[in-house]
C-alpha cells in the first residue's frame, strides 16, 4: 500500500534532516482578523546530497517484515492550538533520493517503500478562530527519486510495494473558523518514481506503486474533527 496519503497527514520519519525553526511571540497578523497566539518562523537551505538506502536479504522470517528508505532534504511539523501564524521558507540545492533493495525467501506479509521529498510542511491547528500559512518551497535540483527493487518468494500473507517521490508539500488539516493559506512553490527538475519487482508464491494480496510528484497541496480545514 502506498505510504503517500500517511506523508501528507503526518509528516515523515526522517532518514536526513537540516534546516532550523524557532517559535513563539504574540502579535496581531495583518492579514487576518483577531489576535494570534502562536507564531512560528522557519527558513531552511540544504546545499548538499541527501540519500537513504536500505538493503534487506531475508530467508524464513517467522513474522511480517517491514522495510523503508527515507530522504527528505528540509521538513517542518508543526502542531498548534490556537490563533496560528506560521511563516515557512524551504530550499533544497542538491539531489535527494531513496532507494531501497530487497530479496526476501519465506515471510508473513511484506511491506517495503522508499520516499524522497525535498521540501515538506506538515502543520495542524485543533482549536482556532483563525489559522495563517505562508509556505515558499524550492526544490532546485535535478531530481528528487525513489527506486524500489525486490525479489519476494513464498510470503504467507499481503505483499506491498511503494515509491514515492515529491518535489515540494504543504499538508494542513485545522479545526478553524477561517484559513489563510499564501503558497508558493517551484520544482526545478525531474521527479523519478520506480518500483521493479518480483513475486513468487504470494499467499495474499499483492500490490506495486510508483509516485511522482512535482508540487502537492492539501488542505483540510473547518469546524468539525478534520
Amino acid at each position: 500500500m502506498s505510504k503517500f496519503k500517511t506523508i501528507l497527514v503526518a509528516g515523515v520519519t526522517l532518514a536526513a534532516l537540516s534546516g532550523a525553526a524557532f517559535a513563539g511571540g504574540k502579535n496581531d497578523h495583518p492579514t487576518a482578523p483577531g489576535q494570534i497566539v502562536n507564531t512560528a518562523l522557519t527558513v531552511q537551505w540544504n546545499y548538499n546530497s541527501v540519500y537513504a538506502l536500505t538493503q534487506i536479504y531475508a530467508g524464513w522470517v517467522g513474522g511480517d517484515l517491514r522495510g523503508a528508505a527515507t530522504a527528505v532534504g528540509n521538513n517542518v511539523s508543526w502542531e498548534t492550538q490556537g490563533g496560528a501564524s506560521l511563516d515557512n521558507m524551504q530550499r533544497q540545492l542538491a539531489p535527494v533520493g531513496a532507494e531501497l533493495k530487497a530479496t526476501i525467501v519465506g515471510a508473513g506479509s511484506v511491506d517495503l517503500s522508499a520516499t524522497a521529498i525535498c521540501n515538506n510542511v506538515a502543520a495542524s491547528n485543533s482549536a482556532s478562530g483563525n489559522t495563517v500559512i505562508r509556505n515558499d518551497q524550492r526544490c532546485d535540483t535535478l531530481d528528487p527519486y525513489a527506486i524500489v527493487n525486490a525479489n519476494l518468494g513464498t510470503i504467507g500473507g499481503d505483499a506491498a510495494t511503494a515509491a514515492t517521490s515529491v518535489g515540494n508539500n504543504l499538508a494542513l488539516e485545522a479545526v478553524t473558523a477561517a484559513t489563510f493559506v499564501y503558497n508558493g512553490q517551484i520544482n526545478a527538475g525531474a521527479t523519478y518514481a520506480q518500483v521493479n519487482v518480483n513475486m513468487d508464491n504470494v499467499g495474499g494480496a499483492a500490490s506495486a506503486a510508483a509516485t511522482a510528484i512535482g508540487n502537492n497541496l492539501t488542505i483540510k480545514s473547518g469546524f468539525g474533527t478534520p
